[in-house]
């Protein structure tokens, strides 16, 4: 599905034409519960939106979401942990976010390995799509269907697009989850 059709499917579930100037709104609001979550509604974390960076210094990187690991950048690198930002000064290996940028502890330096969750590529044309909205199209969909209802004041279409956003986004996270733990067990054997 790429961004067009994601506005037709919205036109057409919500059985309204008068939605064309607040779409760029919708989206915004929507991509917001996409990447950050709701109390009634999870993020969505996916391996597209994977990187990895070296950081010359402490510049967060641009769609910068969450951070999945901060190591220094030598062959062994130390993991950082991260702690509140007033826990900084007191703690060891350990890194906080003040704002857009990243604060260590005295006894790390740069340049660090950040490998993080970064936002997806935007949607602006009607012929754009990223993995997300072509792989799991139904996340998109309720969530620009519970900022319709929102905006239409219509609350039974708003509780029925949370309960299907839920759904489809714990279904993404839960798929790609077990990906990274599937396969068989690793045994370390005797070599011959």
């Amino acid at each position: 599905m790429n961004y067009g059709e994601l506005k037709a499917a919205v036109v057409a579930y919500s059985k309204r034409d008068d939605l064309t100037s607040i779409f760029p709104t919708l989206l915004e609001l929507a991509e917001n519960r996409i990447y950050y979550g709701e109390t009634t509604a999870p993020k969505v974390r996916i391996p597209a939106m994977r990187s990895t960076v070296t950081l010359a210094d402490g510049t967060r990187p641009t769609g910068y979401l969450e951070a999945i690991k901060l190591k220094s950048a030598t062959p062994y690198g130390i993991s950082a942990n991260f702690v509140p930002l007033s826990q900084i000064e007191s703690a060891s290996n350990s890194y906080s976010v003040d704002g857009d940028t990243f604060v260590l502890s005295t006894d790390l330096g740069f340049p660090l390995d950040l490998t993080y969750y970064g936002k997806l590529g935007a949607l602006v044309d009607d012929t754009d799509t990223n993995e997300l909205l072509t792989e799991h199209a139904r996340v998109y969909l309720a969530s620009m269907m519970i900022e319709v209802g929102l905006w239409t004041i219509d609350d039974a279409m708003t509780a029925r697009a949370v309960a299907s956003y839920t759904s489809a986004a714990n279904s993404v996270n839960s798929a790609y989850r077990a990906q990274d733990i599937s396969g068989s067990r690793l045994v370390v054997g005797r070599g011959r």
